[in-house]
């Protein structure tokens, strides 16, 4: 395997790169707590039982402890 060269970044390409990611992940970690508090709603409200879905699937039951997890986390819902 041939070796890749290296491409050096300059110190102020780095820092708008970081800044760039450390933003984009915040928006992704905001959407994900929004969608697992929308599915907590969701689920206690018994929500999938009208859509033809009787028993919880490992998936949901996944999304289901993460959901109920993220709401006993202290302060992860502040400003929701």
């Amino acid at each position: 395997m041939q070796d890749v060269p290296l491409c050096r970044l300059s110190h102020d390409r780095r820092e708008q790169l970081a800044a760039e990611i450390g933003r984009l992940s915040s928006y992704l970690y905001a959407a994900e707590h929004r969608l697992l508090t929308l599915l907590r709603e969701f689920d206690a409200g018994r929500g999938w039982e009208g859509l033809g879905f009787p028993k919880l699937t490992p998936v949901s039951r996944a999304v289901r402890r993460a959901s109920a997890a993220i709401q006993r986390v202290p302060n992860t819902t502040a400003g929701t």
